[in-house]
């Protein structure tokens, strides 16, 4: 019997805890973003004054008090820090970076149990259960960051810029009517009515909108803000059959067995609604089963059968080994979608409201075409956009596509020369039987499901040969 329990802890992919939200923040960076003032002139700025082009002076342009003489975009001036350290956000003109503050690491606590029994001199099984959980952690498809400035289905009032509760409806006009219904998804965020600290500093340039008057303090703030947070979190658990079958009249075999179930989250949407966007692991199949061995011929000088012959018979007939692995494996998670979700503005996860499953079946693969894992499906009974303001009920990656098969095949033979020299020959199989495993569809049941590529695996077949001499 074993157990054992560890917890490690990391700095964050690619320095997120030390160095983006440094290095690609005010006033170390800054991205400006200028539009033309007048839609119908195709420049936000000129690049230069000459004597065949005198437009480029300003001086009869209503915008000479800001663009520099000569052409030239608006000069960035860096703000002055304030005693605070936080820098006032130059509202839409920048991509915004964030951090936690304080930082925090990300940790994954790891735990093990296994139960090993001998049923032989040379043959063991063991059961075990393996499981993990990650704090403060990546999202699935490795983001480290969340967008805490993401659109709302319903806004609370205290970031609303009316003063009052928003929800999303696109039939309404854009400024929010007096039931708090808007088509506008930037009054939907939290940082374009809300205020932070760095929005309230003297120098900060409030932005203006067209069509209200933002609150005192409001930041204005249309762009996502990058927030490298590592705030999310994840699970893996696995019970794991191993049968293990040591050296015994040449064969060596093994085989293994997974049932694992692992769990993480979606960044988009997490900030307002974590549970929509948790769901299966995108790289984690819930069933495999793998066996590898290796088999040496009994034949030839010092083996079981034809311990007699010759040195030239033994250099046709002895040393053989074949290796094989072979590999069957559940389908990897997918997601599913519609063409549209009007209900909700763009940043909410567009999922079906469902009443029943979508039957899936693999066809044979169509040169041209690919394979076919589902029918598109007619908006109606089984399947229906989500309400206004709602979202569908099929969660994230709760389908599974194609399963996964491999078998890879070595074949070596060593044999000695004289004494002090020795050839070994290998050939290596890799997807032996060159099949293509069928990655997973786009997932629009709309659409008809269609696999064009193929899925995570060895490709087609390789045939790799080797020849190495010792002496």
């Amino acid at each position: 019997m074993r157990a054992g329990y560890g917890r490690s802890f990391d700095i964050g992919v690619f320095g997120s805890i030390f160095g983006h939200t440094v290095t690609q923040n005010v006033p170390v960076l800054a991205n400006q973003s200028l539009s033309a003032a007048n839609a119908n002139v195709g420049q936000a700025f000129c690049l230069g004054s000459s004597a065949d082009n005198p437009g480029c002076n300003y001086a009869n342009d209503t915008q000479a008090s800001v663009q520099p003489l000569g052409g030239g975009p608006i000069a960035y001036t860096p703000p002055v820090v304030p005693a605070s350290g936080l820098l006032p956000n130059p509202g839409n003109s920048v991509v915004t970076w964030a951090r936690p503050n304080p930082l925090r690491f990300p940790t994954l606590d790891a735990w093990n149990a296994s139960v090993q029994h001998a049923l032989t001199s040379t043959l063991t099984i063991t059961a075990a259960y393996i499981g993990n959980k990650g704090t403060h952690t990546l999202s699935d498809g490795d983001s480290r960051t969340t967008n805490p400035n993401e659109a709302a289905i319903n806004l609370p009032a205290s970031f609303s810029p009316t003063g009052q509760a928003l929800h999303w409806d696109n039939t309404a006009p854009a400024v929010p009517t007096s039931t708090g219904a808007t088509s506008d998804s930037n009054y939907l965020q939290r940082y374009y009515g809300g205020s932070l600290l760095a929005c309230r500093d003297p120098n900060y340039t409030p932005t203006i909108d067209p069509n209200i008057t933002l609150p005192a303090g409001a930041c204005g703030w249309s762009q996502a803000v990058n927030y490298l947070g590592d705030d999310q979190n994840t699970n893996f658990n696995a019970l794991q059959i191993t049968i293990a079958q040591a050296a015994w009249h040449g064969l060596n075999i093994n085989g293994n067995y997974q049932w694992a179930h692992a769990h993480d989250s979606n960044a988009n949407y997490y900030t307002w609604d974590p549970a929509v966007v948790w769901g299966n692991d995108s790289d984690v199949r819930h069933q495999s089963a793998t066996i590898y061995g290796l088999y040496q011929l009994p034949l030839g000088k010092g083996k079981q059968f034809l311990n007699g012959v010759n040195h030239a018979e033994d250099l046709a007939l002895g040393g053989y080994e074949i290796s094989a692995t072979g590999s069957v494996d559940s389908g990897l998670p997918f997601s599913l979608g519609l063409n549209s979700c009007p209900g909700t503005p763009g940043d909410v996860p567009c999922q079906p409201q469902a009443t029943g499953t979508l039957p899936t079946n693999l066809s044979k693969f169509v040169p041209g075409t690919g394979w076919t894992f589902y029918q598109a499906q007619t908006l109606g009974s089984t399947f229906s956009q989500p309400g206004l303001d709602e979202i569908g009920n099929v969660r994230r990656n709760s389908y599974f596509g194609p399963h996964f098969y491999n078998v890879d095949l070595s074949l070596q033979k060593a044999f000695s020369i004289w004494e002090s020299t020795s050839v070994k020959f290998r050939m290596d199989a890799i997807n032996a039987l060159n099949h293509i495993n069928p990655g997973n569809p786009g997932g629009n049941i709309q659409s008809v499901g269609t696999i064009t590529g193929e899925g995570p695996g060895p490709g087609p077949r390789q045939l790799e040969f080797s020849l190495s001499f010792k002496f």
